[in-house]
């Protein structure tokens, strides 16, 4: 199930995850491949407190960032 927890997007300042390396290899691989079922790689990376009663997330920002060509 999935809830939506901000309504605050704008382009290019988004909540994002920086994925490592290994993981950018892994979702490489599994691209196209439908019979392959592993766990689901979340979008974003949530920091939980420690009572479980409040979290956050990272934002990216990348409003001043020009174009590569």
């Amino acid at each position: 199930m999935e809830t939506q927890v901000t309504t605050d997007g704008v382009e290019k300042y988004s909540y994002a995850r920086v994925l490592l390396p290994e993981q950018e290899e892994q979702l490489r691989d599994n691209k196209g491949d439908t019979n392959k079922a592993g766990p689901r790689t979340p979008a974003v990376t949530i920091h939980w407190s420690k009572d479980s009663k409040k979290f956050a997330l990272e934002r990216e920002d990348n409003r001043k960032v020009g174009d590569y060509w």
